[in-house]
């Protein structure tokens, strides 16, 4: 009755929120590129829960569910590397 069972993608997504602790360190050119990055891999996450709630896959509220997740981590991302 999981979900997390049968969908090997939200099982990496329930990790991933699960360690809310982004271990990295650098000069400042590379905290950017891994600013970069990281939004562009939040967008990519998005859209395949976008993707999967027009498939009705999932139910729409577990789809809102990790939505509001990965605004939450952009917007920490955001103001982590604005402090910088």
């Amino acid at each position: 009755n999981n979900i997390f069972h049968t969908h090997e993608s939200l099982q990496y997504l329930k990790a991933k929120y699960e360690n809310e602790q982004i271990a990295f360190t650098g000069e400042e050119t590379e905290h950017a590129d891994f600013k970069e990055a990281y939004l562009l891999l939040l967008d990519q996450q998005r859209n395949w829960l976008l993707e999967l709630n027009r498939k009705e896959e999932l139910h729409e509220d577990v789809i809102r569910k990790y939505q509001g997740l990965i605004d939450l981590e952009e917007e920490k991302i955001r103001i982590r590397y604005e402090e910088s």
